[in-house]
């Protein structure tokens, strides 16, 4: 099952703020990290990731296609796109179709021709994220994959 924005714990939504920087941080740009920090107490949850920056033991990483302190923001606008489309796919209407027997129902189509538009969509959605960006689809793949990454070891970073 893949994880979806949708699935992240209330907290993490609530400090969304602190993953975007510090994923700016680990991608090379500390500035978002520096003005939270600057701003706000630091919670809990990355106390010791920013420990471990102060002592030199969390090291950052140079290799970045896609700008540091936009990486979490996009993915996490991407992530709300396909949590929907996975929503879709699985969805149950209030009389107990799924979703995709509904919409081939009003449409006189397969459930399974259903399911390959909205498995297109998706494709399109990183399709375009990647053309957008200048990038591969393998690096919007790994963008998303960094950011449930978060979700799935929450509240370690």
């Amino acid at each position: 099952m893949t994880l979806h924005i949708t699935d992240a714990p209330q907290r993490l939504r609530d400090l969304w703020e602190w993953i975007v920087a510090i994923d700016s941080w680990i991608y090379g740009d500390g500035e978002l990290l520096a003005e939270l920090i600057m701003e706000e107490e630091i919670p809990d949850e990355f106390k010791g990731f920013i420990s471990r920056i102060i002592t030199g033991k969390e090291k950052q990483r140079r290799k970045r296609k896609i700008p540091a302190r936009e990486r979490m923001k996009i993915a996490q606008h991407l992530e709300f796109s396909l949590a929907m489309l996975a929503e879709f796919r699985t969805g149950i209407t209030s009389d107990g179709k799924s979703f995709c027997n509904f919409v081939g129902e009003q449409n006189a189509q397969e459930p399974s021709e259903v399911m390959d538009m909205l498995n297109e969509m998706n494709r399109e959605i990183i399709s375009n994220a990647a053309e957008e960006l200048e990038v591969s689809t393998e690096t919007i793949e790994n963008l998303l994959r960094d950011m449930r990454s978060y979700i799935k070891n929450w509240p370690l970073v």
